[in-house]
């Protein structure tokens, strides 16, 4: 089978390889000869874009793989986390390796949010604001609160003390 020749531009400790549909991801210069051997794809999400491949197994089938996946290589049932919630930013410093839950709280604001502040809703019956927090698949309340800042502040503190590191605010 003829490879494509694809056009890996390297700048310093970062190569930017091209993906489909006009894309590129960012990976560090280290990691070229490992995914340069692989034609990379976009792969639209609701909230970002991932790279992604095939890999041709033994048996002849095609088995699709994450770039970021690829890179860190986690154990059967990890999770790899991008940082800064950017699928296309496959340099290592903003992989991690983490559980699914781990995961999860590294998530952005979601669409359905009316407030604009992550873990904060109107309680419209009152006029006051609703501060959760999402853990071990359930919402736990914070409090009901007049002012939307101090309904954020105590979504701040409850994330930062659940979620760690992995904790995202926005």
């Amino acid at each position: 089978m003829k490879r494509k020749i694809k056009l890996i531009r390297i700048e310093g400790n970062i190569a930017h390889v091209p993906l489909t549909k006009g894309h590129f991801t960012q990976i560090d210069a280290e990691d070229t000869d490992l995914i340069d051997r692989y034609n990379w794809q976009s792969l639209i999400g609701a909230k970002t874009i991932y790279a992604k491949t095939n890999i041709p197994l033994p048996c002849g089938k095609l088995r699709s793989v994450y770039m970021h996946r690829l890179i860190m290589r986690p154990d059967d049932g990890m999770h790899v986390d991008h940082i800064d919630g950017n699928g296309i930013n496959n340099t290592k410093a903003n992989l991690r390796v983490a559980h699914a839950w781990q995961n999860m709280c590294n998530i952005g604001l979601p669409k359905t949010n009316t407030s604009g502040i992550k873990g904060v809703r109107l309680h419209k019956p009152t006029g006051k604001w609703i501060a959760e927090i999402g853990a071990d698949k359930k919402r736990i309340y914070l409090g009901l609160f007049a002012d939307k800042g101090a309904a954020f502040a105590a979504y701040v503190d409850a994330s930062r003390n659940m979620h760690g590191e992995f904790s995202r605010l926005r």
